[in-house]
C-alpha cells in the first residue's frame, strides 16, 4: 500500500498534465501554423498511408476541400497509371522510420481533382510520434519547372542541331578552307615558277626593259637592262633615271620620259659606254604603262641593241655609194671610150696626112699619148664599175705571188725589203690571172707610197671561211670558203676617216700630182667583180693591211658551212686571263667569250690600264692584247712589263696584221703566239689554250677550219 502512496506521489499533477497539454496544443497550433503557412503543398500520412492533414496550398495545387482528402488515401493524389506502382513501394517506407527508399526531391507526375496531370517534385521526411509514424510530404508544383526544362530541352535539342549543322557548315567550310589554301599554295608555287620562268625569259631576252614609275625611279628591270647601264641590279631598283645616268644624259632623255608619263610614245638612239669600256647603240622606246583604273602611273623603256644594225647599215650605206659612184664612172668611162676612140682615130689621119710638116708629128705623137692615158684611166675606172672584161680562171694564188716576187722587188726599190709567205697546199681560186697580178701590183705601189723612207711589204696567204655572222655584218659578203692574200706593210698608216673612204675612185691623200686615187677603187671592183670581198686593216703610224678574199674555183656561189663533226669542241680552261684591247666592241665580244669558256677574265682598254691591272692582280695567267694600243705603250712593252713581274706568264698576242707582216714592229720575241683577226670561236679557244700549255704552235691565221662558230670582225 505503501508503495501505491508513493507512485501516486509521485505522478504528475493535473496542472501539470494540463500545462503540458496547453504547451502541446500550441506547439500542434504552432506547427499547424508553419504548415499552412509553407509555398508548397504538405501532406502528411499514417503507417496506412491515410492523410491525416494537409494545408491550404494542398487545396491549391489539386483542387479538393480539405474535408475529402483527410482519411483519404495518398494514392487519390495520383494518375491510374501511376497507382500500382506506388502501391508496390508505400509498404517500405511507411514501416521503415528513418528510411527513405525514394529518397527526397522526387519528381513525379501528380493527379488533380478534374483529371488532369501535375508534374511535381516530392520530398518526404518521416515523423515518428507517439501515436506511430507519420510520413509528411512537401510537394511542390513544377509545371512553369518542367515547362522551363522542357523549353530548356527543345532549346538544348535545337541548339545541339545547330551546333551539329554548324560543325558540319564549319567541316565543310574547314575542308573548302583547307582546299582554297592547297589551291592557293598550288597557285603560288606555279606564280613563282611562272615568275621565275618570266624573270628567266625577261633576262635573257637581247632588249632590255625597264619601268619607271611616276617620279621617274626605277622600279623594275631585266638583265640586258642592267648590262646596258654597267650596273649591278642591285644599284638600279628605287634609284632615280637623273641618278642612274647623270646630269647631263638625263637632259636627252628627260623630255621623253616626260611625253611617255602624259600618254605620248616617244623613240630615240642613245650611245653609252658601259663600265667595261664598250660602246654600244640602242634604240629607247618609251611608252605610257596603264594601270587597272586607266590612269598612268608610270612608263616602261624599251632598248634594242642596234650597234651591229647601224654597222650594218654604215656598210650597207658605204657598198651602195661605191655601187653609185661606179654605176656613174662607169657611164662616163663608156661615153669617154667613144670620144678618146674619135681622138685617137683622128689623130693617127693627121700623122698620115702630115708626116712631112715640121712640128705636127711631134704634137700628134704628144696627144696620142695624152690620149692613150685617158683611155689606161678608163679601164681604171671601169675595173671600178665592175664592167670590165673578166676572164676568171682556176688561179695557183701561190706559184701566181712568187712568180711576182722578184717583179715586186724591182718595182719597189731597193729601200723595200718584199717577203713573201704563201703555203703550197693552198686551194685554187677562181679569178682572172692578169687583173690579179694588176691588183696586187696597185696594192704594192701604195704600200711603197705609205713607206717613202723604206720599210717591209708582206705578202702571204691562206685558206678562209667566212662564217654567216661575219657575212651578216658586211655588206654584199657571201659565207663561204675562200682564199685569203693579205698585203701589209710598215708604212704610216691610216686613220678611221681615210681608211672608210680609201676605195672611192679619185680619193687620195697624196699631194696634187702624185697620185689618181684609183689604185685601190680599181682593186676594189676586180675584187666584187670576182665574187670576193676587201678588209682594210690599218692604225696611224703602224702600217696597213689590206685583205683579199677571194672565192675558191670549186665553188664559187655561196658554200654551206661545212660539217662541225671534224673538229674537236673549243677546249675550256679556268686560269685568269687579261685582255687589253683599245677597240671597245671587239673587246666586250672577247670577254664574253673568254668567260663563256670558263676563263676568268679581266680587261683593260690599252697598256697602261693594262700595266696597272698587272700590278694590281696577283694572279694572272695569260695576257692576251693587240699588238698595236694606244696611250704609249704598244703590246709586246706591256708583255715586256709583264714577264719581268711575272716569268711565268703566257703572252698571246692578236692584231689585224697578218703574222708575218707584223714582225716589222721588231719588238715581239721570235717564240710569240699570235691569232690574227677575225677569228671564231674555236681558233680562239684552241689558241689560248695551246698558249696556256705551252704547246709550241705559235701562229694562228684565219684558216678553213669546219666550224660555223661566228667572230669578230677585224676592227680591233
Amino acid at each position: 500500500m505503501s508503495n501505491n502512496i508513493l507512485a501516486f506521489a509521485k505522478s504528475p499533477s493535473v496542472d501539470q498534465l494540463r500545462e503540458e497539454l496547453a504547451q502541446a496544443r500550441a506547439t500542434e497550433q504552432k506547427f499547424r501554423g508553419l504548415v499552412e503557412s509553407a509555398p508548397d503543398a504538405v501532406v502528411v500520412v499514417d503507417d496506412q498511408a491515410s492523410i491525416v492533414l494537409v494545408n491550404q496550398q494542398t487545396e491549391k495545387l489539386f483542387g479538393y476541400p480539405r474535408a475529402e482528402l483527410l482519411g483519404q488515401r495518398v494514392e487519390i493524389l495520383l494518375p491510374l497509371h501511376l497507382r500500382q506502382d506506388h502501391l508496390a513501394h508505400r509498404d517500405g517506407y511507411l514501416k521503415a522510420p528513418g528510411v527513405r527508399p525514394m529518397g527526397s526531391g522526387i519528381d513525379l507526375t501528380a493527379r488533380h481533382r478534374d483529371g488532369r496531370e501535375i508534374p511535381v517534385e516530392i520530398s518526404l521526411s518521416p515523423l515518428q510520434t507517439a501515436g506511430g509514424l507519420l510520413v509528411s510530404a512537401s510537394i511542390r508544383d513544377i509545371s512553369e519547372r518542367h515547362v522551363a526544362q522542357q523549353a530548356l530541352r527543345a532549346a538544348r535539342d535545337e541548339l545541339e542541331l545547330r551546333v551539329q549543322e554548324r560543325t558540319r557548315e564549319l567541316e565543310q567550310a574547314n575542308q573548302a578552307l583547307q582546299a582554297e589554301v592547297i589551291e592557293r599554295r598550288q597557285a603560288e608555287s606555279a606564280l613563282r615558277a611562272s615568275q621565275a620562268k618570266l624573270r628567266l625569259i625577261t633576262d635573257n631576252m637581247p632588249a632590255g626593259m625597264a619601268y619607271i614609275d611616276a617620279g621617274q625611279h626605277y622600279v623594275y628591270h631585266n638583265q640586258t637592262f642592267a648590262d646596258f647601264l654597267g650596273l649591278p641590279s642591285q644599284e638600279i631598283n628605287g634609284q632615280s633615271v637623273r641618278r642612274i645616268f647623270g646630269e647631263t644624259a638625263y637632259r636627252e632623255i628627260r623630255d621623253k620620259i616626260e611625253a611617255a608619263l602624259s600618254g605620248q610614245a616617244t623613240r630615240h638612239e642613245h650611245e653609252q659606254r658601259s663600265a667595261s669600256g664598250a660602246v654600244r647603240r640602242w634604240a629607247v622606246r618609251y611608252s605610257p604603262h596603264i594601270d587597272a583604273q586607266g590612269g598612268i602611273d608610270g612608263c616602261m623603256a624599251m632598248l634594242t641593241d642596234v650597234t651591229e644594225q647601224r654597222q650594218a647599215e654604215q656598210a650597207l650605206f658605204q657598198a651602195q655609194k661605191m655601187e653609185a659612184v661606179g654605176q656613174l664612172t662607169g657611164g662616163v668611162a663608156h661615153d669617154f671610150n667613144n670620144l678618146l676612140t674619135v681622138v685617137l682615130g683622128n689623130l693617127q689621119i693627121l700623122a698620115s696626112e702630115l708626116h712631112d710638116h715640121p712640128v705636127a708629128p711631134e704634137l700628134i705623137e704628144a696627144a696620142t699619148k695624152a690620149a692613150r692615158r685617158g683611155a689606161e684611166l678608163n679601164r681604171t675606172l671601169l675595173a671600178f664599175s665592175r664592167r670590165q672584161r673578166l676572164a676568171p680562171a682556176p688561179v695557183a694564188v701561190t706559184e701566181l705571188i712568187t712568180g711576182m716576187a722578184d717583179m715586186l722587188s724591182r718595182t719597189l726599190g731597193e729601200h723595200i725589203q718584199v717577203n713573201v709567205a704563201s703555203p703550197k697546199d693552198l686551194p685554187a681560186a677562181l679569178a682572172d690571172p692578169g687583173q690579179l697580178e694588176t691588183a696586187l701590183l696597185n696594192l704594192a705601189v701604195n704600200a711603197r707610197d705609205a713607206m717613202p723612207g723604206g720599210g717591209k711589204l708582206t705578202v702571204e696567204t691562206a685558206a678562209a671561211y667566212l662564217d654567216e655572222h661575219y657575212a651578216s655584218l658586211e655588206a654584199d659578203v657571201r659565207p663561204g670558203p675562200y682564199v685569203l692574200i693579205a698585203v701589209s706593210d710598215s708604212g704610216t698608216g691610216m686613220t678611221a676617216e681615210v681608211r672608210q673612204r680609201a676605195c672611192e675612185p679619185f680619193f687620195t691623200t697624196k699631194d696634187t700630182g702624185k697620185g689618181s686615187g684609183l689604185g685601190l677603187a680599181m682593186v676594189y671592183g676586180f675584187v666584187k667583180q670576182s665574187g670576193g670581198h676587201l678588209k682594210i686593216y690599218s692604225e696611224l703610224g703602224h702600217g696597213t693591211t689590206v685583205k683579199i678574199y677571194l672565192p675558191t674555183s670549186s665553188d664559187l656561189a655561196a658554200a654551206a658551212p661545212p660539217p662541225t663533226t671534224r673538229i674537236p669542241p673549243p677546249p675550256t680552261g679556268d686560269e685568269t686571263i687579261l685582255v687589253v684591247e683599245d677597240e671597245a666592241d671587239v673587246r666586250a665580244l672577247v670577254c664574253r667569250l673568254l668567260t663563256g669558256l670558263g676563263y676568268r677574265v679581266l680587261e683593260a682598254a690599252d697598256g697602261t690600264a693594262g700595266l696597272a691591272m698587272l700590278q694590281r692582280e696577283a694572279a694572272i695567267d695569260l695576257l692576251f692584247t693587240d699588238v698595236v694600243l694606244p696611250g704609249g705603250i704598244t703590246g709586246p712593252e706591256l708583255a715586256s712589263a709583264a714577264r719581268r713581274q711575272r716569268r711565268a706568264i703566257k703572252v698571246l698576242y692578236t692584231s689585224g696584221y697578218t703574222g708575218n707582216a707584223i714582225q716589222h714592229l721588231d719588238a715581239l720575241a721570235t717564240d710569240f703566239h699570235l691569232i690574227s683577226k677575225p677569228y671564231r670561236i674555236a681558233e680562239l679557244a684552241h689558241m689560248v689554250r695551246r698558249t696556256l700549255d705551252g704547246t709550241p704552235d705559235r701562229l694562228a691565221q684565219p684558216s678553213s677550219h669546219n666550224s660555223t662558230e661566228p667572230r669578230p670582225d677585224s676592227r680591233g
